[in-house]
């Protein structure tokens, strides 16, 4: 089996609020996001304009994706993050 080449990887980062089927704000990259766990704190200060005012966001949950698209070689890491909203 031919390796995917890491040049050509995707990597993304989704993070919801608990209980939303819409993503807060998602991420996508070329290089690996650090790791996020279980009672990481999130702010959201450098994120795009979200409408979030000054919350911040606890990790609950953390789901990774690993794969392969078919037919591409195109690996792909999808990392999906599930937050408790944190009011100041």
């Amino acid at each position: 089996m031919a390796q995917p080449s890491i040049a050509n990887s995707k990597d993304s980062l989704l993070v919801y609020e608990q209980g939303d089927k819409t993503p807060l704000i998602g991420f996508e990259s070329d290089t690996p996001f650090v790791a996020v766990n279980k009672g990481d704190l999130l702010d959201p200060t450098g994120w795009p304009a979200t409408g979030i005012g000054g919350a911040k966001f606890r990790v609950e949950r953390v789901e990774h994706l690993i794969g392969q698209k078919e037919g591409r070689g195109l690996a792909f890491q999808r990392v999906t993050v599930f937050t408790q909203k944190i009011e100041k």
